[in-house]
């Protein structure tokens, strides 16, 4: 009887772990397990719930018990190693990797040429990417699995031999190297206009090549036949251009190609002394790199703040600027003729394109390729069975977000069954549906704020969208649900604002509330905290700094700090969003939380909807019915075991 109810109360913890109510299911699981001890099956699925939970110290112990005990799997061993990797010091401590060719992209390989000459590569934030082909004239828009979507060719203005293409804010720019001007689309790649034009005058061009946006509004292209780069802003208005004729520039040529700016330096490959020359964005030179180093520089790219990459012949090189430190970053000798230009995948690969092979490289980290994916089957929803969805995270042992899945990618089974009609509902780069817990500090330091604490929900609440779910709770030692989705009222807020502050208010407890709040909701989801960036000895008094940060991650919720009453940031706090991933901002900045919205709609979430159909009997909701999910993208892998009940049916 004891196995049986042990059985049962798997049941009832299968169906709370998957509707949200972890802390149910960890009831359940508990149970469960004092009446079998030896089930490993239970003993999995209350790991799993303290995992979910962010207590993920007793997750582990649980796992390497089953490990030990001998029947543990590889899988389970795997993710014992990537829960460890992520708590450790790996991503501080890695030594710089080695980057190989994940997969080709041969425009030969066809009988009709896939696109010649391709002079660009350009990424996008949901995985798709763009190809310029100058050779044969067109723009190609490609999924994340090199899936032709479309061809734009120009329309009734054709384009005339593209070269280089960047984008920002659905506006799209494309240098013209024969036309000599740079054009400007809409999302929709409808022309709105061209600028530049042909000459030597200023603001003319003779042969545009590369572009570079500074996010501050305004675009840089390098001048090929006038030897120069020129700034417009995003209207084609010409700023300025620079050079040779550059206060202080020691050379007597220039022959620029590649650009690219950041830090409010702008950097410009020159083939005539093979080094990147550096000048300020007002056109003043500064400095040169990579003397004796460098072959044939042309594309430019930004790895990360501190890494730029060089498209240099047939290899990519990088330089640390802060050290001024070059390295070979990838060889592609054996199979290159030119590389040219370079772009940066949302899932961290490099695209290069071969202008001379007609090729575009898939370059990844080499480790990534046998350390694969971290697949987690978050939730499973079997309401209306045999339709099935899962909420799926794919993520690298870093746990950073892999975008561009489709179904070609998946491959589902119930106990090693193929599922049928299996389909993405929803990717991980959709904005909607959005839901926001905004957590107060109901402390002391900020009862001198109380005007200003009113007026940041008040600007908040008016920033997000109305169809998100907000709901308003405040940290005191047991945080409240003040306001449900819908339910905001502005004089109650403002009353439970001027109430005297909690000496003894609690952060974890209003972390955790609010995650348990999230944690039923699908989509991306999100806790805006508003603070003083005081932190006191009892304000994690029930939960340590590492778990309620792993609250957050683990339930896919992101953290929003907002300063108030202060112009420095808390560490604790600040380490917390560097856990779950977010931003943080300062009320009193001259920004404000203009760019909230953006951040929160914007940012990556790991959790794509895959729907299929159930091949399997449910025995009237029964029999416990196991899922495997693997995701295969190129030659990167990761797998997942989980399992669900279908509703019961007492017929």
């Amino acid at each position: 009887m004891d196995r049986v109810n042990a059985q049962d109360e798997f049941h009832w913890g299968v169906n709370a772990f998957h509707l949200g109510y972890t802390a149910k299911a960890l009831q359940s699981f508990e149970e469960g397990l004092r009446l079998d001890p030896d089930d490993v099956r239970i003993k999995n699925w209350l790991a799993r719930a303290y995992f979910r939970l962010g207590l993920e110290d007793t997750a582990l112990s649980l796992w390497k018990d089953i490990v030990t005990s001998g029947k543990g799997t590889p899988l389970l061993e795997y993710i014992i190693h990537v829960v460890e990797a992520r708590n450790g010091l790996g991503r501080e401590l890695a030594a710089p990797d080695m980057h190989v060719v994940n997969f080709v992209l041969d425009a030969n390989a066809t009988s009709s040429r896939l696109f010649q000459r391709p002079s660009a590569v350009h990424a996008m934030p949901d995985g798709n990417f763009f190809i310029v082909a100058y050779g044969s004239n067109e723009v190609l828009s490609l999924n994340a699995n090199s899936i032709v979507l479309s061809r734009f060719f120009g329309g009734l203005e054709s384009l005339n031999h593209p070269f280089d293409m960047t984008s920002s804010d659905g506006v799209y720019f494309m240098s013209e190297f024969e036309g000599n001007v740079v054009s400007k689309f809409d999302r929709n790649f409808v022309r709105l206009k061209s600028f530049g034009g042909t000459g030597i005058a200023e603001g003319r061009l003779l042969g545009p090549q590369y572009l570079a946006l500074d996010g501050k509004g305004f675009l840089y292209v390098t001048d090929w036949g006038n030897r120069r780069a020129i700034k417009f802003d995003l209207d084609g208005n010409y700023i300025l251009s620079f050079g040779k004729s550059a206060a202080a520039y020691p050379w007597e040529r220039f022959e620029p190609t590649g650009i690219e700016v950041g830090d409010g330096r702008v950097y410009v490959a020159d083939q005539y002394k093979k080094m990147i020359m550096v000048f300020d964005t007002s056109g003043n030179y500064l400095d040169a790199m990579g003397e004796g180093t460098l072959r044939s520089p042309e594309g430019l790219l930004f790895y990360d703040p501190d890494t730029l990459l060089v498209a240099d012949g047939t290899r990519v090189m990088s330089v640390s600027l802060k050290h001024q430190a070059w390295r070979v970053w990838s060889d592609v000798s054996a199979q290159a003729k030119r590389l040219c230009s370079l772009t940066l995948t949302p899932n961290r690969d490099v695209l290069a394109a071969d202008f001379d092979a007609n090729k575009v490289f898939f370059i990844s980290e080499a480790s990534s390729l046998y350390t694969g994916f971290f697949v987690q089957a978050d939730r499973i929803d079997a309401s209306r069975f045999p339709e099935v969805t899962i909420d799926l995270s794919v993520e690298d042992v870093l746990g950073r977000t892999i975008v561009g899945l489709t179904p070609q990618n998946l491959f589902v089974t119930e106990g090693n069954r193929p599922v049928k009609k299996t389909e993405v509902l929803r990717r991980n780069t959709a904005p909607d549906p959005l839901s926001v817990v905004l957590l107060v500090e109901d402390s002391p330091e900020l009862d001198a704020f109380d005007k200003e604490v009113d007026l940041c929900i008040e600007n908040v609440m008016g920033v997000l969208p109305k169809n998100a779910g907000v709901k308003i709770m405040f940290a005191r030692r047991d945080a409240v649900l003040e306001a449900g989705a819908g339910g905001y009222d502005p004089a109650k807020i403002e009353a439970l604002v001027a109430r005297k502050g909690d000496p003894a208010w609690k952060l974890d407890a209003g972390v955790k509330s609010a995650v348990t709040e999230l944690s039923v909701d699908r989509g991306r989801r999100a806790v805006i905290y508003i603070t003083s960036g005081a932190i006191r000895d009892s304000s994690f008094g029930y939960y340590s700094l590492q778990e309620t940060a792993r609250s957050l991650r683990n339930n896919r919720v992101r953290f929003y700090p907002v300063y108030v009453g202060t112009i420095k940031k808390n560490q604790e706090l600040e380490y917390i969003l560097g856990e779950a991933g977010g931003t943080s901002y300062l009320y009193f900045d001259p920004d404000g939380l203009k760019k909230l919205l953006a951040d929160v709609t914007g940012a990556e979430h790991p959790a794509y909807i895959v729907r299929y159909a159930s091949p399997s009997d449910a025995d009237f909701g029964r029999r416990f019915i196991p899922l495997e999910v693997q995701v295969l993208f190129y030659k990167k892998s990761g797998r997942d075991e989980s399992g669900y009940f279908a509703p019961l049916d007492n017929r």
